[in-house]
């Protein structure tokens, strides 16, 4: 009887510790301005146009849609809208984003057209507060340097936004020193983060269960839409009330059938 007492008791440290681990910021921020809103994601982009481009952005406020879109930090300390590490995909010229300097990256095209790479600065200016913005900073590691260069820039900015990062570290730092600001973790079902050793299988683990939200303190989830039925997710979304975000929803019969399900989520046409 003593034994059954005692793995009963462990059972019940190691679930108040999960939850505990898994719990949210419990305050909300403005996180209600964000309710509803339709993200096209990494613009209004396709049909030629390209992705994170300043066109795409141009399409995405027309149409009266909230933008998701992401940032990196240059060499000399520009931050610049890309999603991948290098410039490879969306230029077809293999350069790492970080190593180079705006200049150096001004001279590229996207995608074969004659958008190039924006910087955050420029894409601020064209929606001038007339949709709502997700900003997804893009982190290695525990590094966190991105994160005071988009937070002075995002102070002087009128209209509504939020951030999200994969990156805990990232979430954690705009907790604590960008309190007001909306922030979500990204997360979705992953093998890993960044590679094969046990650190990165690790890493991976504790960021698709959301085990990292005790010291990174997200107002709301940003899941992959495929995976939402993860227990994390369904606990913070059912015991925390935390507003949950779907990426990404490709098609307008994706996009139908999750109506109503999500607190707002992330779309391609």
């Amino acid at each position: 009887m003593i034994v059954i007492y005692s793995l009963l008791l462990l059972l019940a440290i190691v679930i108040i510790l999960y939850l505990l681990a898994i719990a949210p910021s419990s305050k909300l921020n403005s996180v209600e301005e964000f309710k509803g809103v339709q993200f096209a994601h990494r613009g209004l982009h396709g049909n030629g146009v390209p992705e994170n481009s300043m066109k795409a952005f141009s399409l995405a406020v027309e149409n009266g849609y909230g933008i998701e879109l992401d940032i990196h930090l240059t060499k000399d300390n520009r931050v610049v809208v890309i999603h991948d590490n290098d410039t490879k995909r969306v230029c077809g010229k293999n350069i790492p984003v970080e190593e180079s300097t705006y200049k150096e990256l001004s001279e590229l095209w996207l995608e074969n057209t004659d958008e190039k790479i924006p910087l955050l600065e420029d894409v601020l200016k064209l929606v001038d507060g007339k949709i709502p913005l997700l900003v997804e900073l893009k982190s290695k590691g525990t590094n966190t340097v991105l994160c005071p260069f988009a937070a002075e820039m995002l102070d002087g900015y009128k209209g509504k936004y939020c951030i999200e990062s994969f990156s805990p570290f990232v979430v954690s730092w705009f907790s604590k020193n960008r309190k007001n600001v909306v922030r979500g973790q990204l997360s979705s079902k992953m093998k890993t983060i960044g590679g094969d050793n046990f650190k990165d299988k690790l890493f991976g683990f504790l960021l698709t269960n959301l085990l990292t939200n005790f010291f990174a303190r997200p107002n709301f989830i940003a899941y992959c839409y495929n995976d939402v039925s993860n227990l994390s997710v369904q606990i913070c979304k059912n015991l925390y009330k935390t507003p949950i975000f779907a990426w990404t929803l490709r098609g307008a019969e994706v996009r139908e059938s999750a109506e109503g399900k999500f607190f707002g989520y992330i779309f391609e046409l």
